[in-house]
């Protein structure tokens, strides 16, 4: 997991910047409601690796 992503007005976090890829590394956008549990930095997710490929790439914010 890379960074968590907050709702700035409700402090709920709405997902989860992780890694993709072996050789080429991509950051993507997880919602939190395909996570099924977080431990020791492993995610359990309720998805087809099919999908997690179709998620929307990460793009921090210019400032950082």
């Amino acid at each position: 997991m890379e960074r968590v992503l907050v709702d700035e007005e409700t402090d709920e976090i709405v997902a989860l910047v992780i890694r993709r890829g072996v050789l080429f590394h991509h950051d993507v956008v997880l919602p939190i409601d395909h996570v099924t549990e977080v431990l020791d930095g492993f995610i359990n997710v309720r998805i087809s690796d099919e999908e997690l490929d179709r998620l929307e790439a990460y793009h921090p914010p210019p400032d950082e």
